[in-house]
């Protein structure tokens, strides 16, 4: 409200109250703090905007309000009075000197638990009073939550539905829109006319959520990310943010959040009973785990149509009932896009990326999956950030490496053997260069020019094709993912002594000299960007991601690198592949999300069936010769594994190891112990423990990190295969590059360990027949990765099961098959005739282990093999590589990061 129009109000209420001043403005009216002058006490008037009045009219309003006046309850806030002054609609309650909720989370971000429970019980009191007089409030925010000596008052009780009653066909016709995106129930945001109490309880469950986590569970900078995710998101758990959070505040809240209004409590009287309870009233953090049924509306592309729709409208409504903010930077927001089964993101070795940007962040491009007829499609995708779907781009066909011509309209990419370019809604491809093996990179540059890491060296070609030219040469140096700055004619990228890059550093090409030159001191990069204006990012192999000022005309940096995002604030971009735009959104595809999964019996179709409903970071599942228990790695919040072991028949959790970093758990024959790779100080060591922890753990070999990965115990009880990693210089095993893998056997009972397999290829996954009579392994003796079988402890010949390629063998309990990974990531059983040779009589291709899940910890061996063959045990990661995190308006809150720290003085 203008000062004009503020002095008119006070001019015609002059009579009756004294205008003081403004407390606050809002999307539909603006406060004031007046003096009743006939009760002689201040009070607060909420005056209607303008146009809002216009809209409702005073006689239908002021009917309407007439039942919000009746209501009479503690933590209500009172309505004195309501009228039309002048045109202007408006209605007076009292002053609350406290102010409202949403001061004090601003000024404390996250609440004491028993103040969040207090306010919450008292306001779900003050629901369940209004819903048996048949208000609704439907507008639940911190704003409307004011505080009196620490306790809640609920103000503008019925307020939001006398607008819309009196509002009807106009609200929806002028683009009015009532509540608030962050507090709105899934009902409200999709638009339904029948909202009920819970949809009150939902909100409050919200506020809940925000008063002890620091903020709501979805949020956003755009109506559209806010309100697709109150449809089809899931909420955070609480004790994952905070672990004081009692068990039983997380259930309430999480109940209270649920999609389905029926899912939700009945009355508010219910919500502050389950937050006052001392039991839980589900199953531990069920409802965050995201495996709840879905409502009917999730999977019916109608409503995601309308969905679509809802979001757009409300993006223009939100901006324009905004009130007006001080100059700051953009809210950042993060959400998942999970992309349907036919169009998954794509497994690729380590060296491919997946991910692009547009430079103005609009458009998210990746490589994808389908399948058809049992094989594996390879393609780009492309996903407006305006859009729920993702489409394909027609001739991408076996792409990899994505990139944008710098108008966006054009994607670059990668096949194996040549660059491409195509428009992005699809078409014939052009062919910028060919017989390109190895390329490790590429970017499109403002002079039309696309500039590529090849053979160790970098090289540019022109965007219409041609013959490539280099542009440096430095034998002691290889380069790779190079970064294009403006102007075109300087770059950036990551260099290292040797190939694979272990090592690599920020590094910058003259264009003079057209020599190289070491930009930064950190040799642990995995990525980087320039982001305007004039900042390099950087992207750690921990997660966290530093900043420093460049000058790109110059390639000078200017301050000190400082740190703008810490790998604990932001664990699912631990090892995550990540791509920023200039235009300021972030993607991100984690190695899982926050690291959580859940396992699972996976049966021969590819059917999941849940074992436990408690997301945690569950790797390496080895099930007991007797079916009965699980042993498995499960990781801290602090990334540190220990061995646990679950019982399938009492589902009790029981932590086996206590010391040292421990991983790999494999069975003794009779089920009876456990043994398993810890690894401590600067030694490793295979450990072996009791399951019923009977005696301490026995160390059975401990040595340098050569040694690890116990990976099968054989049936007589007297060997543990494992593989010895020898590396090139020795030192530790992370930082240097591995040249050999062979495979170990280790007694026991003692001894030394002998050699099962040791040639120039490299051996790994060891796993011993049921009879003990037999092993099998992969090698890439022939070039690519196959699984053998040979006879232990020998000597013999070996036999080669897998056909074009195999990984991560498995043997059925009867020993009469073989079950491992085909390369395009469906498990498969060989059957096998076993005698003076190995012969295979049958392969059965069984389930996409990818289509399923993405199941975690590809490579290393995810699954175990049920009695019987017709199951296995999984973890099946809650989002991961099968998802993609979008983060919009990220790099303008580095740059404000940045100016933080700097005003600070802090490096």
């Amino acid at each position: 409200m203008t000062q004009s129009h503020a002095d008119h109000l006070a001019a015609v209420l002059a009579d009756r109250y004294r205008l003081e001043r403004e407390l606050g403005a809002g999307g539909m009216a603006t406060v004031y703090l007046a003096e009743d002058l006939k009760h002689h006490r201040r009070v607060a008037i909420k005056v209607l905007h303008a146009e809002l009045s216009a809209i409702l009219g005073p006689e239908r309003f002021l009917k309407e309000i007439e039942l919000t006046a009746s209501l009479q309850h503690p933590h209500i806030l009172p309505l004195f009075d309501s009228g039309s002054a002048d045109g202007l609609l408006y209605y007076v309650m009292p002053f609350v000197e406290g102010g409202a909720l949403r001061g004090r989370l601003e000024r404390e971000k996250q609440l004491p638990i028993a103040d969040a429970v207090r306010i919450a019980t008292e306001v779900a009191d003050a629901l369940d009073y209004a819903h048996t007089k048949g208000v609704i409030h439907r507008d639940i925010k911190p704003e409307n939550i004011l505080l009196r000596d620490g306790h809640a008052l609920v103000a503008d009780f019925g307020i939001a539905l006398a607008v819309e009653q009196a509002g009807g066909e106009r609200m929806t016709q002028t683009g009015f829109s009532l509540g608030t995106p962050q507090y709105m129930s899934p009902e409200q945001a999709m638009g339904e006319r029948e909202i009920g109490p819970r949809s009150d309880i939902y909100s409050l469950g919200v506020v809940t959520y925000e008063m002890l986590t620091g903020d709501p569970p979805f949020m956003g900078s755009t109506a559209q990310a806010i309100v697709a995710q109150v449809i089809t998101a899931e909420p955070r758990s609480l004790r994952v943010q905070r672990k004081s959070v009692p068990p039983q505040v997380e259930d309430a809240v999480l109940t209270a959040l649920e999609k389905l209004p029926a899912d939700r409590f009945a009355s508010g009287s219910e919500f502050a009973r389950a937050l006052a309870s001392t039991g839980r009233i589900g199953p531990p953090s069920r409802r965050a785990s995201a495996r709840q049924p879905r409502p009917v509306w999730y999977s019916d592309w109608r409503s995601w149509v309308t969905i679509a729709a809802l979001v757009i409208a409300a993006a223009a409504v939100w901006r324009a009932q905004r009130p007006a903010q001080p100059s700051a930077p953009a809210l950042s927001t993060s959400f998942v896009f999970a992309p349907p089964a036919n169009a998954r993101v794509a497994k690729l070795p380590p060296r491919y990326r997946r991910l692009a940007l547009s430079p103005d962040g609009s458009m998210l491009v990746y490589v994808g999956a389908s399948e058809d007829s049992g094989r594996v499609r390879r393609q780009l995708y492309r996903r407006a950030l305006d859009r729920l779907d993702a489409l394909p781009v027609a001739g991408t066909d076996s792409a990899v490496d994505p990139f944008f011509s710098p108008d966006g309209r054009r994607i670059g990419y990668y096949t194996g053997s040549a660059i491409r370019t195509v428009r992005r809604t699809g078409g014939a491809a052009t062919t910028v260069a060919d017989s390109l093996r190895g390329v490790h990179g590429a970017v499109w540059t403002d002079h039309g020019t696309i500039v590529f890491a090849w053979k160790g060296d970098l090289w540019r070609v022109s965007d219409t094709g041609g013959a490539p030219e280099a542009l440096s040469s430095d034998s002691a140096r290889r380069v790779e993912e190079p970064v294009a700055l403006p102007g075109g004619d300087r770059f950036l990228f990551l260099a290292c002594q040797a190939a694979p890059c272990e090592s690599p550093v920020p590094t910058a090409l003259d264009p003079a000299t057209h020599r190289m030159r070491q930009l930064l001191d950190m040799s642990d990069v995995d990525a980087m960007w320039y982001v305007s204006p004039g900042t390099l990012l950087v992207q750690r192999e921990n997660g966290e991601f530093w900043a420093v000022a460049l000058d790109p005309a110059t390639l000078t940096l200017h301050g000190t690198p400082r740190r703008v995002l810490a790998a604990t604030a932001s664990p699912s971009l631990v090892g995550a592949e990540v791509a920023v735009s200039p235009g300021g959104t972030m993607a991100a595809i984690p190695e899982a999300l926050a690291g959580l999964g859940e396992l699972v019996w996976v049966d021969r179709a590819g059917t999941v069936t849940p074992i436990t409903h408690q997301p945690r970071q569950y790797r390496f599942p080895r099930l007991s010769p007797d079916g009965r228990k699980v042993a498995m790695e499960i990781r801290d919040d602090a990334g540190v594994g220990f061995i646990w072991v679950y019982d399938l028949t009492s589902h009790t959790l029981t932590r086996l190891s206590t010391t040292g970093r421990s991983t790999r758990p494999i069975w003794s024959p009779d089920s009876k112990r456990v043994a398993y790779i810890s690894l401590r100080g600067d030694s490793s060591g295979i450990y072996v423990t009791p399951v019923d922890r009977s005696a301490p753990e026995r160390p059975l070999f401990v040595g340098p990190v050569d040694y690890f990965n116990p990976l099968s115990w054989s049936s007589d009880g007297r060997w543990i295969a494992t593989e010895r990693l020898e590396r090139a210089g020795g030192g530790s095993a992370r930082a240097v590059t591995p040249v050999q893998i062979d495979l170990i056997a280790i007694p026991v009972g003692g001894g030394t360990p002998r050699v099962i397999r040791g040639t120039p290829a490299n051996e790994r996954s060891p796993a011993f027949s049921p009879d003990g009579k037999w092993l099998a392994y992969t090698s890439n003796e022939s070039g690519h990765t196959e699984v053998y079988v040979t006879p232990f402890p020998g000597p013999g010949g070996r036999w080669t099961v897998s056909a074009g390629g195999g990984d991560e063998p498995e043997w059925a309990r009867s020993g009469s098959a073989l079950f491992y990974r085909l390369p395009d990531g469906w498990l498969t059983a060989a059957q096998l005739s076993l005698g003076a040779e190995v012969t295979v009589t049958r392969r059965e291709r069984l389930f996409s282990m990818s289509l399923n899940g993405d199941f975690a910890g590809v490579g290393e061996t995810p699954y175990d093999v049920a009695p019987g063959g017709q199951r296995f045990v999984m973890v099946q990661p809650l989002g991961g590589p099968s998802s993609i995190v979008m983060t919009t308006e990220w790099t303008p809150r580095v740059m404000a990061i940045i100016a933080r720290q700097q005003s600070n003085g802090r490096d």
